[in-house]
């Protein structure tokens, strides 16, 4: 199992994940905070520039009848290459910019897809969705660290989270 991270690795205790977690002090969560700065900073901005791109695909997608037929002639290819791309991003180990480039070749490609499943997908309907996937981040990211500043020991959500990936 050297391909898992270490959370998917850890045996699985339902009751001990449950009552196990003791709360951090303040001091000692926004020193977390400030240590992993860097990483959470660039977690957002690729989520963000993710979700850019991919709206920017849908709109290009949208609206250039080129390419919204060359997207129908090669859509079992283009799905296939989602697929590739996901393989790769959870099984072979990476740096970081080999990792952003993949993300970013899989938000073009979703932004391709999406306009043939809605067809009629106005710019409003693709301004909303982007102000509503900027809230669900907003929103998980400050879940996230309550979790983390009460101590709460999620362990028992792995299994849910790998059946539900």
């Amino acid at each position: 199992m050297p391909l898992l991270s270490s959370s998917l690795s850890r045996p699985f205790y339902p009751l001990k994940s449950i009552t196990g977690g003791k709360g951090i002090k303040a001091t000692s969560f926004i020193n977390l905070l400030k240590s992993k700065q860097t990483f959470l900073l660039q977690v957002l901005l690729t989520m963000f520039l993710q979700l850019f791109i991919s709206f920017f695909a849908i709109y290009k997608t949208k609206n250039e009848d080129a390419l919204l037929k060359f997207v129908k002639q090669y859509f079992i290819l283009i799905c296939i290459l989602q697929i590739a791309v996901i393989i790769l991003l959870a099984f072979v180990p990476m740096p970081i910019l080999p990792k952003f480039i993949l993300f970013t070749m899989f938000s073009i490609m979703n932004g391709f897809i999406i306009p043939l499943y809605v067809p009629n997908l106005s710019s409003k309907d693709i301004v909303d969705s982007g102000i509503q996937a900027s809230v669900i981040f907003s929103t998980m990211i400050t879940i996230g660290c309550i979790i983390i500043y009460s101590g709460v020991d999620t362990t028992f959500f792995n299994v849910f989270l790998v059946v539900a990936s």
